[in-house]
């Protein structure tokens, strides 16, 4: 017996050092397990998205995985916030002669200094959502951004469909927003200009690309924003899925307590004019990857992704409205833009009009025959320009126009049907009047454009779509003096610097 006990001590000893060495091995495997992890915006298999606990591309059936490259691989630019800077609509620094929007009936908010051809190259590529996946909207009928409980079904949204921010039902009416454009060395701060849009009850806000500093005085204000992709940092985030994760992680994830209502990919970009067509064949790449980004992050729901275009530059004919149709120049880049609105549950197009154009211009929309064909008042070209006639002065068919705001939306509607985007609404993103510096910009005309423009749009749709409420953004917030083209281009603002209204203006108006 007593010869047996060594033997047991020994194999008890073999038993105890094996014990220790598994449990050694495991607490190892863990430690590079966690050391593995990959942060929110690097590159690898694995990687989170957008901080969120759920790995990217776990968001719903089918949706891309965030690292997916885009069709266009021009050479990669880091994103950057031009935070210090002022943000221009469109996000131009230092780039002259621009006028608010392309002139050649340019809009506001689009200052393309480089000339390039840069047609979108053809591609039908399909956007983030593949078939069958859930589409940004409301889940489960819950409320989205600008969606009012109660509304009705309205044009393109399917029975049944999840609705979706940005789709306005029915009659329900929109609040009427404003554009903030800093092309400007003057203006108050983003904190005070954000103070002034609270004071006064202007309930939705574009920015044309994310000054940190007004996204900070954002916060938990429920204001719903527009934040632009600035052109020139399409390229950056069209290049690379990991540059769009970054873009959205810097602008937007770290804002959840910022209520963004849109994101607006490029603004006024048309391969058919030199200042913007550089831009054109990164737009709906770019939209693909900002889209990815944010389904990544489980934000689909709460924010839609689109662009917006110039009604001047991208429609070849708008008079009368219902032959509006896009230049046969444009179709190859706006086509695939149209089909991925569509195939993402009719996301609106966000378009920028300008009526004071038209007017000062003499184009189409405002013919210059009114004038002798006696169509009655002193001024009946201003009067259908600045929404002071009552009566058809536009007769299309059976269909009769006041105004040339309603005749340059349906003009674009048309163009829309003859384009695949029938379902799509349209979202007005810059529209306004000038106080100062051009024929016909004063104060009375601004100021009897824009209430008499609210009005409108809270109580009547257009002949084309009288049911449907117009979401609309008015320009400016204030006078923007490093604009050097026109003198009448500095002078949009509803406010002066000083933050007073320089006319009345009620933006609850009914």
């Amino acid at each position: 017996m007593r010869s047996r006990i060594p033997v047991l001590l020994f194999l008890l000893s073999l038993l105890c050092a094996g014990f220790l060495q598994i449990t050694s091995g495991s607490r190892l495997l863990n430690e590079q397990q966690v050391d593995n992890q990959q942060p929110c915006g690097q590159q690898g298999a694995g990687q989170q998205a957008c901080n969120q606990q759920q790995p990217c591309g776990q968001q719903g059936a089918g949706q891309q995985a965030c690292n997916q490259q885009p069709g266009v691989q021009q050479g990669q630019q880091q994103p950057g916030v031009q935070g210090q800077q002022p943000q221009q609509p469109g996000n131009q620094q230092g780039q002259q002669s621009q006028q608010p929007g392309n002139q050649q009936g340019q809009q506001p908010g689009n200052q393309q200094g480089q000339q390039q051809p840069g047609n979108q190259q053809g591609q039908q590529q399909q956007p983030g959502n593949q078939q069958g996946q859930q589409q940004p909207g409301n889940q489960q009928g819950q409320q989205q951004p600008g969606n009012q409980q109660g509304q009705q079904g309205q044009p393109g949204n399917q029975q049944g469909q999840p609705q979706q921010p940005g789709n306005q039902q029915g009659q329900q009416a929109q609040p009427v927003g404003i554009c903030h454009g800093t092309f400007a060395d003057n203006q108050p701060s983003s904190q005070d200009a954000i103070s002034l849009v609270q004071s006064t009850g202007i309930r939705r806000l574009r920015l044309y690309g994310p000054d940190q500093n007004a996204l900070q005085s954002l916060r938990n204000t429920g204001i719903e924003v527009v934040l632009g992709v600035p052109n020139d940092q399409l390229q950056s985030v069209a290049s690379s899925q990991n540059n769009a994760n970054q873009w959205v992680q810097t602008n937007v994830q770290n804002y959840q307590d910022v209520n963004f209502r849109f994101i607006v990919v490029g603004n006024g970009i048309t391969p058919a004019h030199d200042q913007t067509s550089q831009f054109a064949q990164f737009v709906l790449p770019a939209m693909q990857n900002i889209q990815n980004a944010i389904s990544a992050c489980g934000l689909q729901n709460k924010m839609r992704v689109t662009t917006a275009i110039d009604q001047s530059e991208i429609l070849s004919q708008s008079y009368p409205p219902s032959q509006g149709q896009f230049r046969p120049e444009v179709r190859q880049f706006i086509d695939p833009i149209i089909q991925f609105l569509v195939n993402n549950n009719n996301v609106p197009l966000l378009v920028n009009l300008h009526p004071y154009f038209s007017y000062v211009h003499n184009k189409a929309d405002i013919p210059q025959e009114f004038e002798s064909s006696g169509k009655g008042g002193q001024h009946p070209r201003l009067e259908y320009a600045t929404f002071q006639r009552s009566d058809a002065i536009v007769q299309d068919g059976q269909l009769g126009y006041t105004n040339v705001f309603d005749a340059m939306v349906d003009s674009v509607h048309s163009a829309l049907e003859k384009a695949g985007g029938s379902s799509l609404d349209v979202v007005v993103s810059e529209v306004g009047w000038p106080t100062a510096g051009g024929d016909a910009a004063s104060v009375e005309n601004a100021s009897t454009h824009n209430n008499k423009l609210i009005n409108h749009v809270l109580n009547n749709g257009t002949p084309k779509r009288p049911q449907k409420r117009i979401e609309t953004y008015i320009f400016n917030l204030f006078d923007e003096n490093k604009r050097d083209s026109e003198e009448f281009e500095r002078h949009w603002g509803v406010f002066w610097n000083n933050k007073q209204a320089k006319y009345q203006i009620n933006f609850q108006s009914q």
